[in-house]
């Protein structure tokens, strides 16, 4: 579908040859994240030739949600990783198996996941069933607007755990354990911590929950910074 696909001035364009060619794809991926245009590109001669461009940081996993392969394939790809021994599935860096395609086979899975890179969420997901059970690297459900639980959360992540700008209400389903940093700010609808982990080794940052009413449910230990600032309707730091 593309005439050409490159990064310039930290933002993806995509160039198609005329306007009645553009992909549905990119329609759709211009319907999923925010702030996506169309525009025209003025230094070009051909005035049917529009230029798609997205900021490089909105589009992250969107573009990998667009093109899921088949879901018997990616079966197929993660049965190839069952270890009897363990009677685990471990997924390795360089499966060539994506977080999104992933996340539509995984709930047909009945025994538990290690996934040992990072995993990124789609952002037009609506939940996290499906998630492996353990993350060796980061966990990111940044800007997943239409995510209202973190329920199907990984149980461990190796290091950092992101749900930031999501519609979550509460932290119940997040890790048992995170190896870095929590972050759940501006989350506008959290209104409680209710279900952070115990402990968290990095930073703790619920910055800008402005529903937050209260730290109660908040870990016991963090081994960085705690930041609840911007929390416009905390009034006590009890908890």
């Amino acid at each position: 579908h593309w005439e050409n696909y490159t990064h310039e001035r930290k933002s993806f364009i995509v160039v198609c040859r005329k306007q009645a060619n553009l992909p549905d794809s990119l329609k759709k991926l211009c319907a999923v994240i925010q702030g996506g245009n169309i525009d025209w590109d003025e230094s070009r001669d051909a005035s049917d030739t529009p230029i798609f461009e997205l900021d490089d940081s909105e589009v992250d996993n969107t573009l990998e949600s667009l093109f899921l392969e088949d879901l018997e394939v990616t079966l197929s790809k993660v049965q190839k990783y069952y270890d009897p021994s363990l009677r685990e599935y471990v997924i390795p860096e360089n499966s060539g198996i994506s977080s999104a395609s992933f996340l539509e086979v995984g709930t047909q899975l009945n025994s538990p996941v290690i996934w040992e890179g990072d995993f990124r969420v789609p952002r037009n997901a609506t939940s996290l069933e499906g998630c492996p059970d353990k993350v060796l690297g980061f966990f990111e459900c940044t800007k997943c607007s239409k995510l209202k639980s973190l329920k199907g959360a990984p149980r461990k992540v190796g290091t950092d755990f992101f749900c930031v700008e999501t519609a979550i209400e509460s932290l119940e389903g997040a890790p048992e354990e995170v190896g870095g940093d929590f972050c759940c700010s501006y989350c506008e609808n959290l209104k409680s911590l209710k279900g952070a982990p115990r402990r968290i080794k990095g930073r703790f940052d619920c910055e800008g929950c402005r529903s937050l009413i209260t730290l109660e449910g908040a870990p016991e230990y963090v081994g960085k910074t705690f930041r609840c600032d911007w929390c416009s309707s905390l009034t006590s730091l009890e908890g």
